[in-house]
């Protein structure tokens, strides 16, 4: 009923609200925020970094002035008492007011050099504050989080509103470049990011699950944010920031089903904020695009795969079929974040997709070419998908596309391999699968 409905949703905002909101009971005390200056493109040398590769460790900045404003809920930016001058190391220490759940923009300038980064405040009463390095990458997440909170038409952050830790998940190294290039505006991507959790919301009230939960995982991205935001200011190679930044993304992805919401949802949920960034972000030039894909198929990934794993033990899969499933993945996700161009990232899932399938075929005690029959069964709801897609202008009508997709896909799939004792398998991972 739509009070129901109402009275849940009304929750989640509350629950949203503690996220990034101002917490009045803490009160305003004197913070001291400690953080260093860097001219970085972004985090993470290596090839296996979960964000695309960047530059090794360049040179501090000396010198720079850093000043803090507090990000308030439209976007505008209150500044507050306070600069420093970065050390030769680029390190400083600012003591500002502040109070427990403000989202800060630290700035620094010097010359012609400017940069920035966000930072969370989460002491109460005073205490100190690590926020990570700012880089160019940092820099274009404080710009992109100031333009979701413009975009926004109640100036409070709910439920279909993209957070800082949701910001700071999509906005890689390369489409920092982007920005700083002119490629995208701060305001494309902030757009694209409300897309994603517009649709997330939609795709979570479309299929009766709780807001409440979606609220909490949000809650725990954030959690998982602060965290990164510790690790990488203690990071002390590219090495140790690549792993800070992997395990933020598998967090991020996690905080779903720390929530309540099954693997499954969970897969369907970031499949759904993929096709919204995917489909609605038309703004920008293709690489820019491109950038913000790529890391939208890495999140869908890293929940789709887990999701199949899932299914294949709860239906007893032997530990050499799991064994392969990981392997799978791993290699999946690897050659997402190698990948150069849409062809690549097609054929990094048509690689992981046949290997699945061929653990599939095996666990239903069928052929390879009868899973090919039942997989060709799907081709009018995929094709019910992509019609519904391109004519897309909104989150909630991708939502809509994808519930009815899954419905669709998956009752098929059942009737096909009626009488089959792991035909629920099948539904869950072919249609898992079949979303391009």
């Amino acid at each position: 009923m739509w009070w129901k409905k109402s009275i849940a949703l009304f929750s989640a905002l509350l629950l949203v609200l503690a996220l990034s909101g101002c917490d009045g009971d803490s009160g305003t005390a004197t913070v001291r925020v400690q953080g260093r200056v860097t001219d970085n493109q972004g985090y993470g040398g290596a090839q296996e970094a979960s964000k695309q590769a960047a530059p090794a460790p360049q040179a501090a900045v000396e010198g720079a002035v850093v000043t803090a404003a507090r990000v308030q809920g439209n976007g505008s930016l209150q500044p507050l008492d306070g600069q420093v001058q970065t050390d030769a190391s680029g390190n400083f220490t600012l003591d500002v007011a502040a109070q427990t759940g403000d989202v800060l923009m630290l700035r620094a300038e010097k010359d012609n050099f400017r940069s920035a980064v966000l930072v969370t405040v989460n002491v109460a009463g005073g205490g100190t504050v690590r926020a990570m390095p700012m880089t160019a990458e940092s820099k274009a997440e404080a710009e992109v989080y100031v333009a979701v909170r413009e975009q926004d038409d109640n100036a409070r952050e709910d439920a279909e509103d993209a957070t800082p830790a949701q910001v700071s998940v999509y906005v890689t190294a390369d489409l920092a470049a982007q920005l700083q290039a002119g490629g995208i505006t701060a305001a494309q991507v902030a757009a694209a990011m409300q897309q994603a959790a517009r649709a997330e919301a939609a795709f979570v009230n479309r299929t009766g699950a709780s807001l409440e939960a979606l609220a909490q995982a949000r809650q725990r991205q954030q959690a998982a944010w602060l965290n990164l935001q510790q690790a990488l200011y203690a990071a002390g190679s590219a090495q140790a920031e690549a792993e800070a930044m992997t395990a933020f993304e598998q967090a991020f992805v996690e905080a779903y089903a720390e929530a309540g919401i099954s693997a499954e949802a969970r897969a369907k949920l970031l499949q759904t904020a993929r096709l919204a960034v995917t489909h609605l972000a038309a703004s920008g030039n293709a690489t820019a695009r491109f950038a913000l894909r790529k890391q939208a198929e890495i999140l869908s990934a890293l929940a789709t795969s887990a999701a199949i794993e899932a299914a294949f033990e709860a239906e007893g899969a032997t530990q050499a079929r799991m064994d392969s499933l990981r392997q799978a993945r791993m290699q999946w996700l690897a050659s997402l974040r190698a990948a150069a161009s849409t062809s690549a990232i097609e054929q990094a899932r048509a690689q992981y997709s046949s290997v699945v399938e061929a653990a599939l075929a095996a666990s239903l005690g069928i052929s390879t070419e009868a899973l090919a029959n039942v997989k060709a069964s799907l081709q009018t709801a995929v094709n019910a998908l992509q019609m519904a897609l391109s004519i897309a202008g909104s989150a909630t009508a991708v939502a809509e596309a994808s519930v009815a997709f899954y419905s669709s896909a998956e009752g098929t799939i059942n009737s096909s391999l009626q009488g089959n004792a792991r035909a629920g398998l099948a539904a869950t991972v072919l249609t898992l699968l079949s979303v391009n």
